[in-house]
């Protein structure tokens, strides 16, 4: 059974990853582009950015915070529902997504397999 614990944790997670997808890494982007660093370079330290802050965090907190792996589950496949649309709807996040790869849904369909093995 899902806890409101469970819940709450949830939707903090949700909101940490939003942050890091939106927010603090399109504005590492700006600022490593305005230092002349090159897109596909900016791209590439973004993706392992939120790779770590995002992923890596929320997979630490799942042992410590969930008793089932729904939640997390259900939140990695939204997750990949979304990165997915982005770029069948051309409206990529140009600063960690790119029209060639599209890692970062397999990324989130993998996180999810991984916390249910685990």
């Amino acid at each position: 059974m899902i806890s409101v614990e469970e819940v709450l944790v949830t939707v903090l997670l949700i909101g940490w990853v939003v942050f890091v997808m939106t927010i603090l890494t399109k504005a590492l982007y700006d600022k490593m582009r305005r230092r002349g660093v090159e897109h596909e370079v900016a791209v590439y330290y973004n993706r392992k950015i939120i790779h770590f802050l995002a992923g890596g965090v929320c997979a630490a907190a799942v042992p410590f915070f969930f008793q089932t792996p729904i939640l997390p589950v259900m939140v990695a496949m939204l997750m990949a529902i979304f990165a997915f649309t982005a770029h069948k709807m051309k409206r990529l996040m140009y600063w960690f997504q790119t029209e060639k790869n599209r890692y970062e849904v397999s990324f989130c369909i993998m996180w999810a397999a991984i916390i249910v093995m685990g």
